[in-house]
C-alpha cells in the first residue's frame, strides 16, 4: 500500500468532548471538558514543558508530558478569562487538590486510552 492510497481509508470518527464532572469535589455543578488528542498534541513544546518543569520541580517527566497533553486537550470556558494557561492550571490542580486531579487523569485516561510515555519517548522533542 502505498501513501496516496492512505487517502482512500475512512476517516476516523471523531470522539466527543469529553465532560468530567467534578461536582463531587467542588460542592456545585462543575465539569472540566476536553477534546480527544491529535496525535501532534502528544509532543509538547519543549519551552512550556521546560517552564512547568522550572515551577513544579517536583513532578516527574511523565507526569508533565501529560499535563501537557491534557492542557492541549483543554476546552477553554467562557470564565477562563483571556491570559488563561491550561497548562498551569492543571498543575496547580495537581499539587493543590491530587483527588481530583487523580480522578481528571483518570477518566481522561480511560476516554482517551494512550502510551504516551512510548509515543513520546520514540521521537526526540529538541
Amino acid at each position: 500500500m502505498s501513501l496516496a492510497s492512505l487517502d482512500k481509508i475512512a476517516a476516523r470518527e471523531v470522539k466527543p468532548t469529553l465532560k468530567i464532572d467534578i461536582s463531587k469535589y467542588v460542592g456545585v455543578e462543575a465539569t472540566l471538558d476536553f477534546r480527544e488528542p491529535k496525535a501532534s498534541d502528544l509532543f509538547p513544546r519543549a519551552d512550556a514543558q521546560k517552564k512547568l518543569k522550572i515551577s513544579f520541580p517536583e513532578f516527574p517527566d511523565q507526569m508533565v508530558q501529560i499535563i501537557m497533553v491534557m492542557g492541549r486537550c483543554y476546552v477553554p470556558q467562557a470564565d477562563d478569562g483571556s491570559q488563561f494557561d491550561p497548562y498551569r492550571q492543571i498543575c496547580k490542580l495537581a499539587r493543590d487538590h491530587g483527588d481530583i486531579y487523580l480522578y481528571v487523569v483518570n477518566t481522561f485516561a480511560e476516554a482517551f486510552p494512550l502510551d504516551i510515555s512510548s509515543a513520546v519517548d520514540a521521537v526526540p522533542n529538541d
